[in-house]
């Protein structure tokens, strides 16, 4: 499809803004995501008693267009600012923008965060994170629905397709691209092994029976023929010691009200899966009436964080009550207390991680040290995005950048260039 020019561009969007109050893409060139695929999550093992999750007291955030008052940070954090990646020294306060070509999904980093991966639509990138040296790689199949780099960073996953789905290995180092998997029928799950393999699973099985791709052969052996092990299960964080992992699976929707069930966060022992089988149960640590959450993210090993998006009915969430708050719960019990947020965008028309995943692990990230969490506030209605930092042990929030509506030239250039889309703090 042509593009329109972009004062065309700008007059149709700000045009579907007054009629529908949204901003959509109307350009394939906007479609690309980076959404983890379901898996097939362990079975509910309740273990404690249903309470409700207190509010949050309201931080003081600093006033727009005054200096804040800062906190004695260091290190870098990784910020997406519409389609460009920012790397942020906090030591020194200084920004730099990286090379890297337009960005249309949130960054998925390998586990030293020394590279990321994104779609620069219809392709593929893989970045040093240091010095944005990209390298593009070719997307041979159509729509990107899927995207995560191996641990040890010297491979990307990824699935393309709507209505055939392909599962995708490529090497980061030359671009060499495998065929994995493909289905029309069967959602497709996958997950790293521990020594940087690629297992899939057809998601819906009654039994779901992983295979480990070979690249030198080009075939799937099943895992319970090869010595690999899966730590942890689609869309689950791994402690930092590597001893547990959690899941925090988004309430049901409403298409089935008779199987509808709240979130819950779920603590599972690794691995996940061996040659012996895979763990079809958790132990459930928290749960609410009608808790949505997602999102979960480790502040150190006894502690975890997840996002509470609301409350409601089959997890549709509510217009009031506390919502798109920071959660921490601590692994010894007690109850979940919000921490940082609102968490901003929910009306990103460009963010299909949270449209079609309700995961927004992206927006927010704990810092090294454990005693700072940073996160995105504001959207495309408040007319306002937000870098802020909240110190865990006194609540107080900082802003660190902000950009308004007025700092663009219409709503349209706000959406597509100011609008702050992901924040990692680096190690």
């Amino acid at each position: 499809m042509p593009r329109l020019d972009t004062m065309n561009y700008r007059l149709v969007v700000l045009l579907i803004l007054v009629m529908l109050g949204l901003f959509a893409c109307g350009s394939d060139e906007q479609a690309g995501v980076a959404l983890q695929p379901a898996g097939q999550y362990p079975a509910v093992t309740p273990t404690v008693a249903v309470t409700e999750t207190p509010a949050m007291p309201s931080p003081t955030p600093a006033a727009a267009g005054t200096a804040a008052p800062r906190f004695a940070l260091s290190g870098r954090l990784l910020v997406l600012k519409g389609g460009q990646f920012l790397l942020y020294d906090l030591a020194t306060d200084t920004i730099t923008t990286l090379p890297t070509p337009r960005a249309y999904s949130p960054a998925a980093l390998s586990a030293d965060a020394r590279l990321g991966a994104f779609v620069t639509f219809p392709d593929f990138a893989v970045f040093d994170v240091a010095s944005g040296e990209t390298r593009v790689v070719h997307n041979p199949g159509s729509m990107p629905t899927g995207l995560t780099l191996s641990p040890d960073g010297n491979w990307l996953a990824t699935l393309t397709g709507t209505i055939t789905v392909g599962l995708r290995l490529i090497s980061t180092s030359d671009g060499t691209l495998y065929n994995v998997a493909s289905s029309s029928q069967h959602p497709i799950a996958w997950a790293w092994t521990t020594d940087s393999r690629l297992a899939w699973w057809w998601s819906d099985a009654v039994t779901p029976a992983p295979q480990v791709f070979d690249p030198v052969t080009g075939q799937s052996v099943p895992l319970s023929e090869v010595s690999a092990e899966i730590a942890a299960p689609p869309e689950a964080a791994l402690s930092p010691d590597g001893r547990r992992a959690v899941i925090v699976p988004v309430a049901s929707g409403p298409s089935e009200p008779e199987t509808c069930f709240d979130s819950y966060v779920g603590l599972l022992d690794v691995p996940f899966a061996t040659a012996q089988g895979m763990q079809m149960s958790s132990e459930t640590i928290w749960t609410e009436p009608g808790l949505v959450a997602s999102s979960p993210q480790w502040l150190d090993d006894d502690t975890l964080l997840f996002v509470k998006l609301g409350v409601g009915t089959c997890g549709q969430v509510s217009a009031t009550g506390l919502s798109r708050q920071v959660m921490a719960l601590e692994l010894a019990g007690g109850t979940p207390r919000a921490v940082a947020g609102p968490l901003g965008n929910a009306d990103d028309p460009n963010d299909r991680v949270q449209q079609f995943g309700r995961q927004v692990t992206h927006l927010y990230s704990p810092s090294p040290d454990d005693a700072y969490v940073a996160w995105i506030g504001g959207g495309v209605e408040q007319g306002e995005t937000l870098l802020n930092v909240t110190e865990l042990a006194s609540g107080r929030t900082v802003t660190l950048l902000r950009f308004a509506r007025a700092d663009a030239q219409d709503m349209a250039d706000f959406i597509e260039n100011y609008l702050l889309r992901q924040v990692a703090w680096l190690p």
